[in-house]
């Protein structure tokens, strides 16, 4: 179920909404509205990331900490799609094999997934070559 932004701001749409899930996805949506990442540990990723002159404020890890829920959100929700194309059970655990097809699922709308260095394991040559793998 895609709740938008603006649905999450007009009451009486979440009244509907809520009063149509099931208690699982009542349950999924709460941990998702509670759960954040760690600005500081954010801000750490950031600092390592960006060049020795750029900024990190807590606005800027605020920011980016959101983009990552989002994505995060997206990615688990193409992940569960891709679990009932193939036939899992609503109360499964989401595997590996599902998060790999969701980021490629993302990734051929042009939602960028990852950065480049992880792109070739997702669609492009295998990351160790047979030699590799026997020597």
């Amino acid at each position: 179920m895609d709740i938008s932004v603006e649905d999450e701001r007009d009451p009486e749409k979440m009244r509907q909404i809520l009063a149509r899930m099931t208690p699982g996805e009542e349950d999924r949506f709460e941990h998702y509205r509670r759960s954040r990442f760690n600005r500081t540990g954010i801000s750490q990723i950031m600092r390592r990331s960006l060049a020795d002159d750029a900024r990190v404020d807590e606005n800027s890890a605020v920011v980016v900490a959101a983009l990552a829920k989002m994505f995060v959100g997206d990615l688990v929700s193409a992940a569960r799609a891709t679990r009932a194309a193939r036939g899992g059970e609503e109360g499964e655990p989401i595997g590996p094999a599902e998060f790999a097809a969701a980021a490629r699922t993302l990734q051929l709308q042009d939602r960028p997934v990852v950065g480049d260095h992880k792109r070739p394991r997702l669609n492009g040559p295998p990351v160790i070559t047979k030699g590799e793998l026997l020597s």
